[in-house]
């Protein structure tokens, strides 16, 4: 069924009303978007006559995919009968720059799954269940993950100290893969924090993990820190552009794993960095450099997960957080360099700071010159180079980790002054 489909945004750039019109009908209906004073969607109200109406699957594909990419909780969409008469209740999670998880709200009995299933969800963004063996079922039948109740360290007051039990069974018996992911994405580089314990020993076919994940389906790219029963370290396994599967680790060594202990998983592309107790203090226990295949993708998703193809116990996992740092690092230190050309059509260079952010180059009294970055293409001119003629050439927003300019002119005795930012 196709639709048409016209927009009005509030004061604030949300989306105020939507109306949807089937196929080429001239009359159509309205959903409004009510929201709450924390900013988030609290109701969605229909007016209009049923008949005017498209299905029902239809709108949830719209409202999900074309307009609320941070869909929250979407009680009963499959029960929906008169939906006239039926909100569409939903929540969206605004891109925040943190997100902070200690369970607190692990108390209210009567709400607990509601809350979880807002904030929530599993490997398949942005609604799926946490438990393998409730997918493709109804959403009402949905259990949260095992909880056990103030387990983590003292730091903090009671009911704070709530951790989510990462055995990957119900009843601890039948396997059950258990994964759990925020609804909300971050922007590389970020950083999570964790306060975990992992079981003494790890079985065969087990598999313990926590990172960030491009949020689809899985598989797609991976940076976390895992222990099986043969490895224990950081990981990185992500698609190249030739659609095959890049992966590689960096071992790290555990201290005192069946207790708490607080770690720091950093994601600041190409790098991955873990931080952790070492027996005595939180030092840089590991750091893998990603190489040959994309080491960045737009949007990442924290989780947790227990993959393991035979039950594990003692996998906990509490004072969960993640924050997004600053995605552009500033130029700081700034450095001018002047080239005498001495003798014509003869290159000379001058190699820029580690790490140089941006540059400006041009001769002090506007003749041309070339240029290039390589070595042999300037003083007999040999293509590729560039000619730069009274305008300054600049670059920024760069990060090469070395970078060397090789310069040459028709005249001698021209300087060519440089302006390099690191």
């Amino acid at each position: 069924m196709t639709m048409r489909v016209e927009t009005k945004r509030d004061d604030a750039g949300r989306l105020d009303h939507l109306t949807i019109y089937k196929g080429k009908a001239r009359r159509g209906v309205e959903l409004q978007f009510i929201y709450g004073i924390d900013g988030y969607l609290r109701e969605i109200e229909f007016t209009g006559k049923k008949e005017d109406m498209p299905d029902v699957p239809s709108i949830i594909e719209l409202i999900n995919e074309k307009f609320m990419e941070r869909l929250g909780n979407i009680g009963n969409i499959e029960r929906i009968g008169n939906i006239a008469n039926t909100p569409l209740t939903g929540r969206i999670m605004s891109e925040e720059k943190n997100f902070v998880e200690r369970w607190e709200y692990l108390h209210d009995e009567t709400n607990r799954r509601d809350f979880f299933f807002m904030r929530y969800t599993g490997r398949s963004y942005p609604y799926s269940p946490i438990w393998k063996s409730e997918i493709a079922t109804d959403p009402t039948l949905w259990n949260i993950p095992n909880f056990i109740l103030d387990d983590a360290p003292a730091s903090e007051g009671a009911g704070w100290r709530n951790v989510v039990n990462m055995t990957n069974s119900k009843d601890g018996v039948t396997v059950d893969e258990c994964y759990i992911q925020p609804r909300m994405v971050f922007h590389p580089p970020c950083i999570m924090r964790i306060t975990a314990k992992f079981p003494a020993s790890i079985p065969a076919g087990g598999v313990v993990m926590f990172g960030f994940e491009v949020n689809s389906q899985g598989g797609r790219a991976i940076y976390a820190f895992y222990i099986t029963d043969m490895f224990c370290g950081l990981a990185s396994s992500c698609m190249t552009p030739t659609e095959c599967p890049n992966s590689q680790s960096a071992a790290v060594t555990l201290t005192d794993q069946t207790n708490y202990h607080t770690f720091h998983l950093d994601y600041d592309p190409p790098h991955l960095r873990l931080w952790g107790w070492n027996g005595t203090a939180q030092v840089l226990l590991g750091t893998l450099t990603i190489t040959g295949a994309p080491s960045a993708f737009d949007c990442v998703s924290p989780f947790i997960t227990n993959e393991s193809s035979v039950v594990v116990t003692g996998y906990c996992v509490g004072h969960w957080a993640c924050w997004q740092r600053k995605a552009v690092e500033y130029s700081q230190t700034p450095v001018i360099y002047n080239v005498t050309m001495t003798s014509a059509n003869t290159e000379y260079s001058q190699a820029l700071p580690a790490n140089t952010k941006k540059f400006l180059v041009h001769t002090r009294d506007g003749t041309a010159f070339r240029l290039a970055f390589v070595t042999g293409k300037v003083a007999a001119p040999t293509e590729p180079y560039f000619t730069i003629d009274g305008v300054p050439y600049w670059e920024d927003h760069i990060n090469p980790a070395l970078l060397t300019l090789y310069f040459a002119c028709a005249s001698a005795g021209k300087v060519v002054e440089i302006i390099a930012w690191s």
